[in-house]
C-alpha cells in the first residue's frame, strides 16, 4: 500500500507516486517542458516572461514596491548614520521663458511708447522684422494722437494728448485712437491693423504669458512694465478692449468685406483633416470676412490651416487673423481641397450677393492680405483699395 506524500506542484499530502491529480501533473511538466517558449521579456531584468506580462515573477514584486514609494513620495537617503526612507512632499518644476526688456519707470504714456518704440528698434524674437516696422509707425502714430473730449460741466471741446496721459489712462487712450480709424474716409483694414498693435503695447504693459504649439517647448512671457498697482488695478479684468460692443464695432468695420489673400513665400494652406497642402507660396485666393480673431465664436471651425514657416516659434501677433470663407466653385465638400476650383477674384466680382457660393472656412493671417475690394452699398460698384504699403513693412 502506498504510503502518503506530498504532491511535487502543490503540496497536497496525496497517495499517488508524484502529483495529486492530473491538473498538477500538467502545470508541472509545462514548466518543465513547455510546448511554447515565451516570446516576452520582463521590462526589468530581459528575462522571458509571456506576452502578456511585463514583469517576470521575481522582479514584479521589487517594482511594485518600488511604484508604491513613489507614489507615495517616500524616498530613500544616505545619511552618516546609514540609509533611511523618508516621505517628502512632490514639487513640480516648471521651465519658463521670460524676455527681460528695459525697466521702465515713467509715469506718462508718451514715456511708454518711446520706450516701446526702442524695443521694436532692438526687434525682439517674438515679432518678425515686418511686424516690428509695422508697430513702430502705428505706436507714433498713436503717441501723436490727441483725443478729443466735451467737459460735461461747460459743453465746451477739449483735446487732450495721449503724450500726457497717465498710466492708468493707456487703455482709454488706445480705445479711443482705435475709433478714430473707423468710418468710410479710412482704409477698412486701419482699425484692425490698430487693434493688433494696443494688444502688443498692452502685453508689454500688463505682461503676456504665451503657449507655443510644439508641446515639447516651453511657454514663455513677457513681464509686465507698469507698476502692480495698475496692472492688477479693479476693473482690469475686463478692458475695455474686450467689451462686447467695442468688438461689435471692430466686426462691423470689416465683415463682408473681399479680400484678396496671397500666401507669402515660406508658407502654404493645408487641408485641416488631411494635412495635403491645398495651395503653395504666390497663390492668390478670394476671402471674404467675416469676423476678427476678438469676436471667433467657439464653434467656429476651420477647412484650411494656413502655416508660415518664416513664424518665429514665439511669436505674440500669431492671434491677429481674420475668420471667413474662401469662395470655392463647387459646394461638393467630399472632393479634396487641391482638386476644388476656386472662383478668380474677377469671377467673384461679377456674381450677385444670392449666388454666392459657400466656400471653405479659413483663418487667414491678416498681413497675408494684399488689398481688399469694398463698396458702401450694394448698388456701389467695388473699389479696389491696396493695403498701404507702410503696413507690411
Amino acid at each position: 500500500m502506498n504510503s502518503e506524500h506530498p504532491c511535487v506542484e502543490c503540496g497536497q499530502t496525496t497517495r499517488n507516486p508524484k502529483f495529486c491529480g492530473s491538473a498538477c501533473s500538467a502545470k508541472h511538466n509545462n514548466k518543465a517542458s513547455p510546448k511554447r517558449r515565451p516570446e516576452g521579456a520582463c521590462a526589468e531584468c530581459g528575462s522571458a516572461v509571456a506576452t502578456r506580462k511585463r514583469y517576470c515573477d521575481r522582479c514584479a514584486p521589487a517594482v511594485a514596491e518600488r511604484e508604491r514609494k513613489t507614489r507615495e513620495g517616500v524616498i530613500t537617503l544616505r545619511t552618516p548614520t546609514g540609509s533611511a526612507e523618508v516621505k517628502v512632499p512632490q514639487i513640480s518644476v516648471h521651465k519658463t521663458i521670460v524676455f527681460e526688456g528695459c525697466r521702465f519707470g515713467g509715469n506718462r504714456c508718451g514715456e511708454f511708447v518711446e520706450v516701446l518704440l526702442g524695443l521694436l528698434r532692438s526687434r525682439p524674437e517674438y515679432v518678425t522684422e515686418q511686424d516690428a516696422r509695422r508697430y513702430t509707425g502705428l505706436l507714433h502714430d498713436f503717441k501723436c494722437y490727441s483725443i478729443s473730449k466735451t467737459d460735461w460741466q461747460t459743453n465746451k471741446k477739449r483735446r487732450e494728448d495721449v503724450n500726457d496721459l497717465t498710466l492708468d489712462k493707456l487703455e482709454y487712450g488706445l480705445h479711443s485712437w482705435i475709433e478714430s480709424w473707423f468710418g468710410e474716409h479710412h482704409h477698412p483694414l486701419m482699425s484692425s491693423y490698430a487693434l493688433d498693435a494696443a494688444e502688443f503695447a498692452l502685453a508689454h504693459a500688463h505682461g503676456a504669458h504665451e503657449y507655443v504649439d510644439d508641446r515639447d517647448h516651453p511657454p514663455w512671457q513677457i513681464p509686465a512694465m507698469f507698476p502692480e498697482s495698475i496692472v492688477n488695478a479693479p476693473g482690469r479684468r475686463h478692458p475695455s478692449l474686450s467689451d462686447p460692443s467695442f468688438k461689435r464695432d471692430i466686426t462691423q468695420q470689416i465683415k463682408g468685406t473681399l479680400a484678396v489673400v496671397n500666401v507669402p513665400p515660406r508658407a502654404r494652406c493645408t487641408n485641416v483633416r488631411s494635412g495635403a497642402t491645398a495651395f503653395d507660396a504666390g497663390a492668390n485666393l478670394v476671402f471674404n470676412i467675416e469676423r476678427c480673431h476678438l469676436s471667433s465664436g467657439f464653434y467656429d471651425g476651420a477647412d484650411l490651416l494656413a502655416v508660415d514657416d518664416a513664424e518665429p516659434l514665439m511669436y505674440l501677433p500669431k492671434h491677429f487673423r481674420f475668420y471667413g470663407q474662401v469662395y470655392a466653385a463647387h459646394e461638393d465638400g467630399t472632393r479634396p481641397v487641391s482638386a476644388i476650383p476656386f472662383w478668380t477674384e474677377q469671377q467673384t466680382l461679377r456674381m450677385p450677393e444670392v449666388d454666392r457660393r459657400v466656400g471653405l472656412r479659413f483663418e487667414v493671417p491678416v498681413p497675408w492680405i494684399t488689398h481688399v475690394w469694398h463698396r458702401s452699398t450694394q448698388t456701389d460698384k467695388f473699389e479696389r483699395l491696396p493695403v498701404p504699403e507702410w503696413l507690411h513693412g
